[in-house]
């Protein structure tokens, strides 16, 4: 059975990707499957994505976390992320598609492929979003992806 991952990586740069797997797992790192990706700015779009251009199975969203090295920084803020997470969580539940939110700190020690970095682009945002996709399928077919 395919199914189809959306993967964010908000901020004021949102970048995306999308992504569909099987349950051979054959499809990612071999690019058996179209995938497509982007950045929006803020949350310009991503109802559309969501909600009628890939329809996808799960919405996979990097967690945005206000750290006290970096509050003061942050001051006056207006934590846009947590904004753009607020529409990716809306534009799903409008869609009935489940969102799993993941720590930034997961794909870290992630390392795409050079056939990966070839599809996801330079951006570090669609890397990122590419990155939480990977982790996420890795996971679910119980392979250690922080070797």
């Amino acid at each position: 059975m395919i199914k189809r991952v959306l993967a964010f990586d908000p901020g004021e740069t949102t970048g995306w990707f999308c992504v569909d797997y099987d349950n051979s797992f054959r499809n990612f790192r071999d690019n058996q499957y179209e995938s497509f990706c982007g950045t929006l700015e803020l949350w310009n779009d991503i109802p559309r994505l969501i909600q009628w251009k890939y329809l996808p199975d799960i919405i996979i969203c990097e967690r945005f976390g206000l750290y006290p090295g970096k509050a003061k920084a942050l001051s006056h803020s207006a934590l846009l992320p947590v904004e753009v997470i607020g529409v990716i969580k809306w534009a799903a539940q409008e869609q009935n598609t489940p969102v799993v939110i993941q720590p930034a700190s997961l794909i870290k020690r992630v390392v795409l492929t050079q056939a990966e970095q070839k599809i996801c682009g330079s951006s570090p945002h669609i890397q990122d979003a590419c990155k939480h996709a990977l982790a996420f399928i890795l996971s679910k077919k119980g392979v250690d992806f922080l070797k």
